[in-house]
């Protein structure tokens, strides 16, 4: 792969992170509407873990690629 290539393929795949994120915060905040600060966790914790399996997971396309 080329470094165009890379750097296309790691924008596409960000930017496919980013859009899940913004969906999880739009159910979260639907669920979430009356609970307050109790909410919170339920919002901040899925978003962690989608970055960082993403990540994971993104380092791994990478090697592969390579």
């Amino acid at each position: 792969m080329t470094g165009l290539e890379i750097l296309g393929a790691s924008t596409l795949y960000v930017g496919g992170l980013l859009l899940l994120d913004v969906l999880w915060l739009m159910i979260a905040a639907r669920l979430t509407r009356h609970a307050g600060l109790e909410g919170l966790p339920l919002i901040i914790i899925p978003i962690i873990l989608i970055w960082v399996v993403g990540g994971i997971f993104g380092l791994i396309l990478l090697g592969m690629a390579l």
